[in-house]
Order: structure tokens, then C-alpha cells, then sequence
């Protein structure tokens, strides 16, 4: 199943047998493709037309595979033939067919009372033999395979928070207590950023009078792309090399700040790559072996838009957080570099396995709040007129 509670960095996890989500291993085409700094699998979105076969595996994990204690999934991409093949396809969803829940109003952004949604999906793949007019030709001997596939997505989720009403803008409060009006005065450091607020738009919402509600656009975008080269060296000898990116561009974190100023928002961005050489040989009908170079990296990070504007908070939680975000930036950089040796060797109805495994894990992680003011409002003097 989804493990919800490790999708920290917006790498799909999975809890297999209990176990959590960082100790599944992922990998394709024996390539180790694990989120190398919080676990997870990257490249999640491969083109499904570039697959050739997925090979999965729980609970005794193989010695082969090296590391994790959950669950094996390999995928393993499809390469060229003697017949050039390719595929195309496009996927499109949008609001049109959605329900609007309870707190969906209509306004001018919104006339349907649906917050926005919209969903794309495209691809094409191509494969073949290398051939090149004049300089080389590949035919039964080298061949290629590409896909890209590209994702967009605008989904408008619908956020509800406290917002001050028209009269605490002026310092007068009549919603705490009912019946009471309650008078302070407005520092003039605090009032404009008051008056950026939202007024309330639904009285009868979770927090009264000062309920607001509307819907914050999130906004995702992903562009994957690879290209694989298979060449027959001999019919004992193979070797295959592929190149893989993948973009990520989104979601915004946190709709409900974007909800109050569109700069509030921390993006997520990551740019992460794999590559794999593998060469393969067969000595004898009853011995072979593999040797395979492996690179991932991953750069999940957070950075924040608003860099100017000093978070403020309420101590009693009154109101929303203005620009909590504060300006800081989260992220990490992972590089894993990986070598694999594997060997077989078969007699009779019994077989034998051994190999040995290098993976080295380079890892830098980036945290830096940003030092700013904070504002802190005092209630006094405070007035009560009854």
C-alpha cells in the first residue's frame, strides 16, 4: 500500500509487509533508481509504453538486490528491434466531470463553483536500428529506443482558514465574544498587512464569522525523457547503456498561504537523473556474467517565492499564518554511484549465484531559514464594553 506518511520529498513510497516506505528499493533495468536521500521511488511517471516487464519481489528480499528489508520492484524498458516501432498517445481530464463539495462557492474566478482542475498526459516512444546514411549501419547488430512523456496538471484544492473580519481591521472584535465589543487599538506596523487578508466569505464555516473559503490553484509539471542503446558485440557479447531525466516542477506546498498572496508559495522542484552501462557475456553454456555501472541523483528541493515579507504568527491561532514560509529553503542533493558484478553458473538441474555490489552514497542537504522580524501584537490595553 502508499505510505502517506513518507511522501516528505514527492517520491511515491510504498509500505510492503509492514515495513516503511524507505525500505522498498526501487531500481530499472537493475539500476538502482531509490530516492538516494529520502528513499522512495523516482522516475515514478516512466513511460508505460516503454516497459518491457516489471519484475517485483517481497518479503526475503533477493541477495542480489543488495539493500532494503520491504520490497524489489525492477522495471525493466523495452529496446530496439530490426523494425523501426513507435507509439503515441494523450490522456485529458478536467473539472467537467467532477462534484463540488460543501464549501465550493461560485465567484468570479470560479463560475461553476468547481475549483479548477485540469489533467494532461502525453507521450510518444520510437525504436529501431541505428542506422546513419552513410556512416554506419546497426541493423541486427545496434539498436536504439527513446520516450518522452510529459504531465500537466492545474488543480484547484479548496482551502478554508480564519480570516480577520471587516471590524477587527479597525480593532473592534464583536465575534469572540457575542454580545461584547471588544476595542484595540491597530498598530499602524499591522494594519496593512490586515487589510491584504481576504474578508470572510462563509459565516456559517468551522470558524464563524471569520470563515473563509476559496479555492488556491496547484500547479505540476513533469517532463521525462530516455534514450536507450543496445549493441551485440558478438553472440556471446552484449552491452547497453541508457540515459534517463526527469523534471519536476511542483506542486506548490502550501495552498492555503498562496490562498492569502500567490508569493507566499514554496514550489517543489527536482531534477533528477539516472543512468546505467551494462555489459554482459556468456563463456560457456553453463557460466555467464553481468557488469553494470549504475548513476542516480535526485535534488528535491523547496524554495520559497517571498523573500521580502516577515512571517507573522498569533500566538492564540485567531487568525492564518501571514507568509509562514518566512522566506526559507529546504532541500537535498543525492548521488549514488553504483557497480554490480554478477555471475551464474549452471549444472545439471542446479545453478549457482554469486557477484559483489559498490555503492557509494554522496548526499548534501540544504536547510536555511531566513533570519527576519517577527511581529508580535500585544491586546493591551484592551477595552470590554458591554
Amino acid at each position: 500500500m502508499t505510505d502517506a506518511n513518507g511522501a516528505a520529498n514527492f517520491t511515491q513510497q510504498f509500505a510492503v509487509n509492514g515495513q516503511r516506505g524507505v525500505a522498498a528499493v526501487f531500481a530499472m533495468d537493475g539500476a538502482d533508481t531509490t530516492d538516494p536521500e529520502l528513499g522512495g521511488a523516482t522516475f515514478s511517471n516512466f513511460n508505460v509504453d516503454a516497459i518491457q516487464e516489471v519484475q517485483s519481489s517481497s518479503g526475503v528480499i533477493p541477495a542480489e538486490v543488495g539493500h532494503g528489508a520491504a520490497g524489489f520492484t525492477n522495471v525493466l524498458t523495452k529496446s530496439g528491434a530490426n523494425q523501426v516501432h513507435g507509439s503515441a498517445f494523450e490522456f485529458l481530464r478536467n473539472a467537467a466531470f467532477d462534484a463540488r463539495n460543501f464549501f465550493d462557492h461560485e465567484n468570479a474566478l470560479d463560475p461553476r463553483r468547481i475549483p479548477p482542475f485540469v489533467r494532461n498526459e502525453f507521450g510518444a516512444t520510437n525504436g529501431g536500428p541505428l542506422v546513419i546514411p552513410g556512416v554506419y549501419d546497426g541493423r541486427s547488430k545496434t539498436f536504439y529506443f527513446g520516450e518522452y512523456q510529459g504531465f500537466r496538471q492545474v488543480l484547484g484544492t479548496t482551502q478554508v482558514f480564519p480570516v480577520p473580519t471587516l471590524a477587527e481591521r479597525q480593532g473592534v472584535d464583536t465575534a469572540t465574544f457575542p454580545g461584547d465589543t471588544l476595542t484595540v487599538p491597530v498598530n499602524p506596523a499591522i494594519a496593512s498587512v490586515l487589510a491584504r487578508y481576504p474578508l470572510p466569505n462563509e459565516s456559517q464555516g468551522p470558524f464563524g464569522a471569520r470563515t473563509y473559503a476559496a479555492s488556491s490553484k496547484v500547479a505540476t509539471s513533469t517532463d521525462q525523457f530516455s534514450v536507450r542503446i543496445d549493441h551485440r558485440i558478438s553472440d556471446q557479447a552484449q552491452l547497453m547503456g541508457r540515459f534517463s531525466l526527469n523534471q519536476v516542477r511542483g506542486p506548490t506546498t502550501n495552498p492555503d498561504q498562496t490562498a492569502i498572496d500567490p508569493t507566499f508559495g514554496v514550489k517543489f522542484l527536482d531534477h533528477q537523473r539516472s543512468a546505467t552501462v551494462k555489459y554482459g557475456r556468456t563463456i560457456s553454456p553453463r557460466l555467464s556474467f553481468t557488469v553494470a555501472l549504475g548513476y542516480i541523483r535526485s535534488t528535491p528541493i523547496f524554495p520559497t517565492i517571498n523573500h521580502t515579507q516577515p512571517a507573522i504568527g498569533f500566538g492564540d491561532g485567531l487568525f492564518e499564518g501571514f507568509n509562514s514560509a518566512d522566506g526559507s529553503i529546504f532541500g537535498s542533493y543525492g548521488n549514488v554511484y553504483q557497480l554490480k558484478y554478477d555471475a551464474v553458473y549452471a549444472r545439471g538441474s542446479h545453478s549457482f549465484k554469486w557477484g559483489a555490489e559498490i555503492r557509494a552514497n554522496r548526499d548534501a542537504t540544504i536547510s536555511a531559514p531566513i533570519q527576519t522580524e517577527r511581529i508580535r501584537l500585544a491586546a493591551e490595553p484592551l477595552t470590554r464594553r458591554c
